[in-house]
């Protein structure tokens, strides 16, 4: 079976650098390269291109922030905003770029530091002088 073998389903589109364990995982992968936006929140007027995005958006409608950091005043009110914030008190730099040397906490910064610079190596990194602004590549969708 594929799934065993690493990450062999990979997406196709031009700029994206997406490869899936199994052909679901790479389904659901292809739902951001689209503007169907199919999942409606019940309490605004938020839509999603996922099921998984509505419903970490839902998570705004909660009343309280029940996910306390044990380091410091952080709250949040879902495990994965904690998971991410706790990297930075542990230096925990789980995302690395496949073009060179950078390594960061969250997938977030990753993307960004692969799809907007320039593309050209400064002492083992990408050189990372770019606006943030207007970003228009779906992944930041």
């Amino acid at each position: 079976m594929k799934i065993h073998t690493g990450k062999q389903f990979k997406c196709i589109e031009s700029g994206c650098f997406f490869a899936g364990r199994s052909f679901g995982e790479l389904k659901l992968h292809y739902q951001i390269h689209f503007d169907d936006k199919n999942f409606k929140c019940k309490l605004c007027d938020y839509k999603g291109k996922t099921k998984q995005q509505l419903l970490r958006h839902e998570t705004i409608h909660q009343p309280e922030k029940k996910f306390k950091c044990p380091s410091c005043p952080y709250t949040s009110r879902s495990s994965h905003h904690l998971k991410r914030h706790s990297r930075l008190h542990t230096g925990c730099k789980p995302y690395s770029c496949p073009h060179c040397v950078y390594r960061c906490n969250s997938l977030e910064n990753l993307r960004k530091h692969i799809y907007l610079p320039t593309n050209t190596l400064v002492n083992g990194f990408i050189n990372a002088s770019f606006v943030r602004k207007n970003i228009s590549n779906p992944i930041f969708q």
